[in-house]
């Protein structure tokens, strides 16, 4: 059996000059059978305090949501390269960072990262050097 699919929020995204188009086909799932309650209704997403778990046809949907999302890229990402068992105040070396951020390289064209100090000082240059923009 596979573990329950949990959401809270949905994204919206944005084009990313660096996105390739999605395929098609792709993206056509209700938006009923992807998006949380109104926040205005009882009981909504911004209400609950459990999390949504979400059917086996309602987790598939999602899954095919989100795939057409990270094929079409996003506009920019939160970047944090902590590793498992890292935290702040861990030191990241230029070595993780790099690796990291090719990961996320193909989906989004800006990152915006959130510490300067423990190795994190090195992320604006990674990134530029990997054609990234920066916040």
């Amino acid at each position: 059996m596979s573990k329950p699919l949990i959401a809270k929020t949905a994204a919206v995204p944005s084009p990313s000059p660096r996105a390739a188009s999605a395929q098609p086909g792709v993206g056509s799932v209700p938006a009923a059978a992807l998006a949380p309650p109104s926040p205005s209704a009882p009981g909504s997403a911004w209400s609950r305090t459990t999390p949504i778990v979400r059917s086996d046809p309602a987790r598939r949907a999602l899954a095919a949501e989100f795939r057409a999302v990270l094929a079409r890229g996003v506009h920019g990402l939160c970047f944090s390269p902590y590793a498992p068992g890292q935290q702040p105040g861990s030191q990241v070396s230029e070595a993780q960072i790099r690796q990291r951020l090719s990961v996320i390289r193909p989906h989004t064209g800006w990152v915006r990262s959130f510490s300067c100090t423990d190795g994190h000082e090195q992320t604006p240059r990674i990134a530029h050097e990997l054609g990234l923009k920066t916040l």
